[in-house]
């Protein structure tokens, strides 16, 4: 594995309190109350919310990641930080500088 701890920023990654999932038996979806938007979770996706579960940064998850999906973390990085921005600019996740 290369050393990876430059792509690394110091942002913490949490979930937004108004983003309240909905468990309907085999699909995952999150409402987004403050915008009424109902976000549907593919399997990653749901992997990287639950890696969440307490505020994280981007090491953290990808580490969490890598080794639910038995990845390392150079191979998994682009996809995570692609999903975390684009689940900030929908307000499912907040980032915040360390």
């Amino acid at each position: 594995m290369k050393d990876s701890s430059n792509q690394f920023h110091s942002i913490l990654y949490k979930r937004n309190p108004n983003a309240i999932l909905v468990d309907e038996a085999e699909k995952k979806t999150l409402f987004q109350s403050e915008t009424c938007e109902y976000i549907d979770l593919n399997e990653t996706a749901f992997s990287i919310w639950q890696a969440m579960d307490s505020p994280s940064d981007l090491e953290s998850i990808c580490k969490r990641i890598g080794f639910i999906y038995e990845k390392e973390i150079d191979d998994i990085l682009p996809d995570v930080k692609e999903w975390l921005c684009a689940a900030t600019e929908k307000k499912i996740v907040s980032s915040s500088l360390i």
